[in-house]
C-alpha cells in the first residue's frame, strides 16, 4: 500500500488475512514435501528436492491467485472501487511471500531440527532443559549468591 500509494481499508485488511493463508500453506507444503523425502534420502537431497518438486504447485497457486484479482485493479466500478486494495495487498504480497518461502524457508527448516546441511547434528536452536539440569543451575547461582553475601 506504501508503494502504491493507497489508504489501507477494510478490504485491505481482508487482503491480508487471504495473503497470510495463501503464504503459511506454500511454507507447510514445503516443509511437508522435505519431510517425506527426508525418510528415504538424505537432508541436503531432500531439501533441493522439495524445493523443485513443490515448486510448480506453488507457483500455479499462486499464479492463479494473482491473475483471478488483477480485473480488480482495472475496474472503474464504484460499487468495485474499494476492492482495489485488496487486489494491491494480495498481488504484492504473493509475489514477495512466495520469493521469500522458497528462499527462507530451507534455512528455517534447518534451524530448528538443529541440523546441518550435510546431516550432522548441531546445538538445537531451543534447547530442552530437563529438570535435573535446571534444578542443578538453581541450586548452584543459589550457592554463590550466598557465597556472594559472606
Amino acid at each position: 500500500m506504501f508503494l502504491t500509494g493507497r489508504p489501507m481499508s477494510m478490504f485491505g485488511l481482508m487482503g491480508f488475512m487471504m495473503l497470510i493463508g495463501i503464504s503459511v500453506n506454500n511454507g507447510i507444503y514445503l516443509v511437508d514435501g522435505t519431510t517425506q523425502l527426508r525418510q528415504t534420502m538424505p537432508l541436503e537431497q531432500a531439501l533441493i528436492e522439495a524445493g523443485t518438486t513443490r515448486l510448480r504447485p506453488i507457483l500455479m497457486t499462486t499464479l492463479t491467485t494473482i491473475i483471478s484479482v488483477i480485473p480488480m485493479i482495472f475496474t472503474t466500478s464504484p460499487n468495485l472501487v474499494m476492492m482495489k486494495e485488496m487486489s494491491y495487498i494480495v498481488i504484492g504480497g504473493l509475489i514477495a511471500s512466495t520469493v521469500l518461502a522458497m528462499f527462507l524457508v530451507p534455512p528455517f527448516y534447518l534451524l530448528m531440527r538443529g541440523e546441518r546441511v550435510d546431516g550432522s547434528k548441531r546445538s538445537p536452536l531451543f534447547k530442552k532443559k530437563n529438570r535435573a539440569t535446571a534444578s542443578t543451575e538453581a541450586a548452584l547461582s543459589a550457592a554463590e549468591s550466598n557465597a556472594d553475601e559472606t
